[in-house]
C-alpha cells in the first residue's frame, strides 16, 4: 500500500463526465494539484533539471569541440553544425520527454487523491525508444509548421501535444500515437491550441522569478496535459474526478 496521499479524494465535479478538449480551467486545476503537494512537485522539477542537464551539458561540450574542429567552411560548417546540434540533442530531449509524460500521468492520478512520488517519475523509461520515435516526429512536423508562416506549427503543436503522453500510457506505437492524436484531438483543435498556448505561458513565468520559481511552475504544463488527456481517457472511467480544486 502506497503512502497517505495529501491530495483530497475528491475534487469539484466529482461523479460528472468532463468533455473532451482542452479546457482553461484545468490550469488552476493543476496548480491545485501543485501546491497541494509542493515540496513533492518541487523535488520532481529539481531531478527532472538535473537529469536533463547531467545529459545536455556534455552534449554542448562535445558540440563546441567538434564544431571548433569544422571551422573554415562557413557553408560546410553551418550544415555541419545544423546536423550534429540536431544529432547530439536527440538524447536530452528524449531523456526529458520521457520524464515530461511521467510528470503528466501523475499528475493525472493525483487529481484522483492517488499518492504519486519521485519514483513515479522514472515509470515511462521502459518506453524510451517509442517515446524518441514521437518525440523526434512531433518536433520535425512542428518545424516544419513553423517554417510556414509559424501557425501552422502552433496548431502541430497543439495536434499532437498528447502524443507522448499516449504513447508511455497505452504503450502504442510511433505512428499509431500520433494518428490517436489525429481522431482525437482533430475535433478539438481550437480549444486545444488555446490552452497549450496560455498554459506554457503561464508554465513560463517561473523564469522571471529568478529562474528560481521555474522548480514551482515546470510541472504546470506536463500536467494540464495529463488532466487534459484524463478527458479523452479517464483513468476511472465511472468515477470522473477534477483536480482538488477546491478541496471539498
Amino acid at each position: 500500500m502506497g503512502a497517505p496521499s495529501n491530495y483530497p479524494r475528491e475534487g469539484a465535479g466529482f461523479g460528472t463526465a468532463r468533455a473532451p478538449g482542452g479546457d482553461f480551467a484545468d490550469i488552476g486545476r493543476a496548480w491545485a494539484i501543485i501546491t497541494a503537494d509542493l515540496g513533492q512537485w518541487v523535488l520532481v522539477s529539481l531531478v527532472t533539471l538535473l537529469i536533463y542537464f547531467v545529459f545536455a551539458v556534455p552534449v554542448q561540450f562535445i558540440n563546441a569541440v567538434l564544431l571548433g574542429n569544422m571551422r573554415g567552411n562557413e557553408a560546410t560548417g553551418f550544415v555541419a553544425s545544423s546536423v550534429l546540434s540536431m544529432l547530439t540533442s536527440i538524447v536530452p530531449v528524449t531523456i526529458y520527454t520521457a520524464l515530461f509524460a511521467s510528470m503528466a500521468l501523475m499528475g493525472r492520478r493525483a487529481s484522483y487523491g492517488e499518492p504519486v512520488g519521485i519514483a513515479d517519475l522514472f515509470a515511462t523509461l521502459p518506453q524510451l525508444l517509442p517515446l524518441m520515435g514521437v518525440s523526434l516526429l512531433v518536433t520535425l512536423i512542428t518545424l516544419i509548421g513553423y517554417i510556414l508562416c509559424i501557425i501552422p506549427g502552433l496548431i502541430a503543436y497543439a495536434l499532437f501535444g498528447l502524443a507522448t503522453i499516449v504513447c508511455a500510457d497505452q504503450k502504442l506505437p510511433v505512428m499509431a500515437s500520433l494518428q490517436w492524436c489525429l481522431d482525437r484531438v482533430r475535433p478539438h483543435i481550437w480549444p486545444m491550441l488555446g490552452l497549450v498556448i496560455v498554459a506554457s505561458i503561464v508554465a513560463g513565468v517561473g523564469v522571471l522569478l529568478c529562474g528560481v520559481g521555474i522548480l514551482i511552475t515546470l510541472p504546470i504544463y506536463p500536467i494540464v496535459l495529463g488532466l487534459t488527456y484524463d478527458r479523452f481517457v479517464p483513468l476511472r472511467p465511472v468515477a470522473y474526478a477534477n483536480a482538488p480544486f477546491p478541496n471539498p
